[in-house]
């Protein structure tokens, strides 16, 4: 692996966070309008409902293939030339489904909703949009140096490591299986605690 600048000395970890940011105070917003009433609203409902049931297997595949899924786009991603444009876009989204869950967490169930975010969902959900956040960081990287290589006629395929990118999948989805055995596990033992 290639050494990079450290993660505090990156301008680009630090857009992949603020549009993380935006997704977030944007989910806020529509889950603050939309009151509890709405399409997403149905989604949000059902995933809070695995989480309060106390099963383990239910939540834990949720967010396992969430978090997978999103990592093989992301390789998929760092291997083309419109990854950086695409790219983007996902620390967006992941912020957009958390920063919504918090807000009809508050709207349906005020307080108490408030309790079931800290004690079940943030801190897998933490865990996890840093994970993506990094993954994204190292794909972009990835994609820029092939997208640099096509547009101007150079050969950069002996700058990109096929073993490196393989290398952060595992160390990524690793990271995310065990985000996911946490979100399942809290789920378990402090879901049917609450009851709303």
């Amino acid at each position: 692996m290639k050494r990079k600048k450290g993660w505090t000395q990156s301008p680009v970890l630090l857009l992949l966070a603020m549009l993380f940011l935006a997704g977030l105070l944007a989910g806020i917003v529509y889950g603050r309008r939309s009151g509890g009433e709405g399409y997403l609203t149905y989604f949000v409902t059902e995933y809070l409902q695995n989480h309060l049931q106390g099963k383990f297997a239910p939540v834990f595949s949720v967010s396992f293939l969430s978090v997978i899924s999103a990592h093989f786009l992301l390789f998929c991603l760092a291997l083309s030339c419109v990854g950086p444009f695409v790219i983007l876009f996902l620390p967006l989204l992941k912020g957009f489904s958390v920063g919504m869950i918090s807000a009809m967490l508050c709207v349906q169930w005020g307080g108490h909703g408030i309790l079931v975010g800290i004690a079940i969902l943030w801190l897998p959900c933490i865990i996890q949009s840093v994970i993506l956040l990094l993954f994204c960081w190292q794909a972009l990287d990835i994609s820029i140096t092939l997208c640099k290589g096509t547009l101007l006629h150079r050969n950069t395929c002996r700058e990109i490591s096929l073993a490196d990118l393989f290398e952060y999948f595992v160390l990524y989805s690793s990271a995310g299986l065990a985000a996911a055995t946490l979100e399942g596990a809290l789920a378990f033992l402090l879901g049917p605690l609450f009851t709303i």
